[in-house]
Order: structure tokens, then sequence, then C-alpha cells
């Protein structure tokens, strides 16, 4: 994708993500179990991250242990 093109796309969004892939195609059993034995991750910044939403934002636990628990891993998030 070209520049311009890329800045169009970009400004005209509020969130991007990367397409979705099953964690069964990874050998894995969940997004946790993905990170956690992947060697370009470490387990303890996920770990750390769910410490923190459990003791700062409560409100959040549930959803984040959904996403960790999920089948489903969205790759290379980041902030543009």
């Amino acid at each position: 994708m070209k520049e311009r093109a890329l800045r169009v796309f970009v400004e005209n969004c509020d969130v991007t993500i990367a397409k979705g892939k099953l964690v069964k195609q990874m050998n894995e059993r969940s997004v946790y179990d993905h990170y956690k034995k992947a060697s370009q991750l470490q387990i303890m910044d996920a770990d750390l991250l769910l410490a923190m939403i459990r003791e700062k934002y409560p409100v959040l636990w549930n959803t984040a242990q959904e996403y960790f628990e999920a089948k489903i891993f969205y790759p290379c998030n980041m902030l543009l």
C-alpha cells in the first residue's frame, strides 16, 4: 500500500488490528498458551499486565481473562 493510501486508510479508522489467527493453527490451546511458548515473547509481561488489570481495573478483569483464554490471536498489536 502506498503511503498516501495508507494515511487515508488510517486517518479514517479509530482502531486497526491484524486479522485474527486461530491458535490451533499454531499448535496452541489459547492466546495465553501461545504467549507462554513463543520464543520472542516473555510470559512475565502477560502475567504482569494481567496482575495490573486485576488490581487497578477490576471491571476489565473478566474481559482480560477471556482474551487470554480465547482461541483467536490478534498478532502485532501496537500503537500507530
